[in-house]
């Protein structure tokens, strides 16, 4: 992504175990100048996958390591690793 500009992602949960329940997404600690919006931030019920819009100031790092996290009620959050290259 260039300096000051934005980008988006599909987001793919899978749903094990028969459940159902809302899982909400969301990016911890992001960098210095990234800001990120899920559309939907909450995954209902047989829904599996979001939008991750990302966008990157002027000044954001040049690579960054992001990590997304799944959390639901009654169940472990899962998390998974995505690289951004602003450039």
């Amino acid at each position: 992504m260039t300096p000051g500009g934005a980008g988006a992602v599909t987001v793919t949960i899978t749903r094990v175990g028969g459940y159902a329940g809302d899982v909400t997404l969301a990016l911890d600690s992001p960098p210095t100048g990234v800001t990120a919006t899920f559309t939907p931030a909450t995954l209902t019920g047989s829904v599996t996958t979001s939008t991750l819009t990302l966008s990157a100031s002027a000044t954001a790092a040049a690579t960054n390591a992001l990590t997304v996290r799944a959390a639901g009620t009654g169940v472990t959050a899962q998390s998974a690793t995505l690289s951004l290259t602003v450039a």
